[in-house]
């Protein structure tokens, strides 16, 4: 086996890497990721990088692998006969083993991608939109009060925005924490 291919250049991607590695494995790695960023951390998109964006969100190790990173252009298909990750119009990436460690996507609303002004936070790209978006002072309506939403609404005071919490349960984070 002297080719892996890694779908999914997140952190998991990393991990299955960095494991790869620390076992002695000295072939090929070929990382391919929708996002054009190496991995980071994402916890802080919705807290301290909503406040500073020279907040640190470098994972350790992504420099060390010796790996080929294919950015900006996620996994489209697989061709298992012939062994290789179809990629849309770019070259396939052949493999001898295959690694899936893809991600979620955001959740959205219908009809919301029409919309002007309304942003999904997953990742990193989507943490400029808004921070750019926030430069105006608009008032935020923030859909969903599960971790995420309420720490990107608790942000946005910090930043004494305007905002509204919208959520169909009763409180905020019930499910994960209950009523009180």
């Amino acid at each position: 086996m002297r080719r892996v291919a890694i779908a999914g250049a997140g952190l998991a991607g990393l991990t299955v890497a960095q494991e790869l590695r620390r076992l002695g494995y000295d072939g090929e790695i070929s990382m391919i990721g929708a996002e054009r960023h190496r991995p980071y951390r994402r916890p802080p998109l919705s807290k301290e990088y909503l406040l500073d964006d020279t907040a640190d969100l470098a994972l350790a190790g992504a420099d060390e692998l010796s790996a080929t990173w294919l950015l900006g252009h996620p996994a489209t298909g697989l061709d298992l006969v012939g062994r290789r990750v179809r990629r849309g119009a770019l070259p396939p990436v052949a493999f001898d083993a295959l690694v899936i460690a893809t991600g979620v996507r955001a959740r959205t609303l219908p009809g919301a991608g029409e919309l002007r002004g309304v942003v999904t936070l997953r990742g990193l790209d989507d943490a400029l939109a808004l921070r750019a978006a926030l430069a105006g002072r608009p008032r935020v309506v923030v859909a969903g009060a599960g971790f995420l939403g309420s720490e990107v609404a608790a942000t946005l005071r910090a930043l004494d925005l305007p905002v509204t919490l919208v959520e169909p349960d009763r409180v905020p984070l019930r499910r994960p924490l209950g009523e009180r």
